[in-house]
């Protein structure tokens, strides 16, 4: 896994930014004031303390809603993997309990940079990659919030429990968001509300991380073929499987069962001992 830190600063932004989108991750701490921000069509006020995340192609606005909006500000690369991954499954907008200690990460890295003292570079790379560790494990990851049921009986008059009983019982076989819908009996626009309320995804991300999590669970404690195991999580062939796969966890199915399953294979060395 590679991490390209492309920018880094701190200032005061007294400018009107325009909807707009980007190849690479943005994150910006607000350190004083608040800003309007919006994303996509979704828009809200991020108030001292909070943290954005900008993912590539994600249109995006933000603008001070007060005189003092001040943010530290990187711009940032990172290859396919675990990390980047858990990026991706972040809330845009998050006001973290440990917010001083991102920023002062964020303040010893500009000084870094100023100072320019021995092996600055890879200094800078360790407390930037902290931050973002340091980020994902304060929110739960995507894999433990749809393991557990929701943190509420009802939403608006729609039975959780049920809804989610009957998803974990056919995310292998659902395919689209119109079978959802039909079961709760509400509009796709609601159901996909109700998802970003209650989980911070949508209803097909949610099935999708489902399926990944019984394909992992599959290769790491079966001895069944990868096609098998292909078909067994509702994917459509075994090319498709192993693209979605590599995309979303950085290696291949295979190597993934090489690295994970317990016990069932030989490590092959070159070495003498």
């Amino acid at each position: 896994m590679e991490c390209n830190l492309l920018w880094c600063g701190k200032y005061i932004q007294n400018w009107e930014n325009q909807l707009h989108s980007h190849n690479y991750f943005q994150i910006l701490a607000v350190v004083s004031g608040s800003a309007n921000v919006i994303f996509d069509t979704e828009s809200f006020t991020a108030p001292k303390g909070s943290i954005l995340i900008v993912p590539p192609n994600r249109a995006h606005k933000i603008n001070c809603s007060q005189n003092s909006l001040q943010v530290t500000d990187a711009k940032f690369l990172l290859d396919c993997g675990e990390l980047k991954t858990s990026l991706l499954n972040l809330p845009c907008h998050l006001q973290p309990s440990n917010f001083d200690r991102v920023v002062c990460l964020f303040e010893n890295i500009l000084s870094e940079s100023s100072l320019q003292t021995c092996c600055f570079k890879p200094m800078i790379q360790a407390m930037f990659l902290q931050i973002l560790v340091e980020l994902v494990r304060m929110v739960p990851s995507v894999n433990t919030v749809v393991a557990h049921r929701p943190p509420q009986p009802t939403w608006k008059g729609i039975d959780l429990k049920s809804l989610t009983d009957y998803i974990h019982s056919n995310y292998t076989v659902i395919d689209s968001l119109d079978e959802i819908s039909a079961f709760a009996h509400v509009n796709k626009t609601t159901l996909i509300e109700l998802f970003k309320q209650i989980f911070g995804i949508t209803p097909m991300r949610y099935i999708h991380t489902l399926r990944l999590q019984l394909a992992k669970k599959l290769l790491s404690e079966s001895d069944q073929s990868i096609s098998d195991i292909a078909q067994q999580t509702g994917y459509q062939s075994i090319h498709y499987f192993s693209r979605d796969f590599k995309r979303h966890t950085g290696m291949t199915p295979m190597l993934y069962r090489i690295q994970n399953g317990k016990n069932r294979y030989f490590t092959y060395c070159t070495e003498n001992f």
